[in-house]
């Protein structure tokens, strides 16, 4: 019995010898020179960017990376609205009832401002403990006693959750700012990483970006905090109440760098997700693309939260 226990153990040792050490991807190191866009699929209320206008919770993994730069860098934004008589009610891309047919042409016109500030945080290169968060185009200024926000050592949690009525911003778990706020974003894309629209992209986010994810829901305090303790990535530890309200989940756990990054709250939902809203949730995914600016590039890293 001694010898085939100890038989076993040689063959073990001697089988994970010969399986090489494969370490996937963690994050995207921007570095100021891309960001990630999420496109805003109009055609959908209830599993697309629409979910901001209501009930969310949004989580991001970040850090810096200690790169001299004189602009602000922006971690994430929602950045142009429709105008409020240019709504599309329904959602559909379809001239209804009370929409606006401005040019008589029988189809929905769609007016956006592409400067207004909807939902946004950026940092200040030269102060490391101060980061500037946006709501409806107003701008308000955080001092944090100790953290620093420009070090690539240290990688920091952003939550936002909104009732609808009242949006709440958490660092590290540590609730920072809450503002009475009616958001709505018609039209505008989710950027990772810089602050625009497709048209018209600038302050690039200068650091590393781990995780991103979104629900249509606000999380409970419990599970907010064991997403902030816990290092694994969600993707392994899908088994929290709040999986039916995943609407988004971008997690850059790669072996090989990527352009088009794929929703993953849908990869291998049949081995990840063993409940009754599988089907519910992969039904629209938010998948997304990785952009860079001319002649520069961006690389994936194995540094992360």
């Amino acid at each position: 019995m001694i010898l085939i226990s100890i038989f076993m153990l040689l063959l073990t040792a001697c089988t994970n010898m010969l399986i090489p050490d494969i370490q996937n991807y963690k994050s995207v190191h921007l570095n100021g020179n891309g960001w990630i866009q999420i496109p805003n699929q109009n055609y959908n209320c209830t599993n697309d960017l629409r979910v901001f206008d209501d009930n969310f919770t949004f989580e991001i993994y970040f850090s810096g990376d200690n790169k001299n730069t004189n602009s602000a860098g922006t971690i994430f934004s929602l950045t142009g609205k429709q105008t409020e008589n240019f709504i599309d009610s329904n959602c559909n891309g379809e001239l209804d009832e009370n929409e606006i047919d401005s040019n008589e042409d029988g189809t929905l016109d769609i007016e956006v401002n592409d400067e207004f500030v909807v939902l946004a945080v950026q940092n200040d290169p030269t102060v490391n403990n101060l980061l500037s968060f946006y709501i409806n185009d107003i701008e308000n200024e955080i001092l944090f006693e100790d953290k620093n926000f420009n070090s690539e050592d240290e990688f920091h949690l952003l939550q936002i959750t909104s009732n609808g009525d009242s949006i709440f911003f958490y660092i590290d778990r540590d609730k920072i700012l809450s503002l009475k706020a009616d958001i709505m974003i018609q039209g505008s894309d989710l950027l990772i990483g810089a602050r625009g629209n497709q048209h018209d992209v600038s302050n690039p986010w200068s650091g590393y970006i781990d995780e991103v994810r979104l629900w249509n829901d606000i999380l409970s305090d419990e599970i907010m905090d064991m997403h902030f303790e816990s290092s694994d990535k969600l993707i392994n530890t899908m088994q929290d109440s709040s999986l039916c309200n995943l609407v988004g989940l971008w997690t850059f756990n790669y072996e090989e760098e990527k352009i088009e990054i794929n929703d993953e709250k849908c990869n291998e939902a049949e081995n990840l997700y063993y409940n009754i809203c599988a089907f519910e949730i992969c039904e629209y995914p938010l998948n997304a693309t990785l952009y860079t600016f001319p002649g520069l590039e961006v690389k994936y890293s194995r540094k992360g939260f």
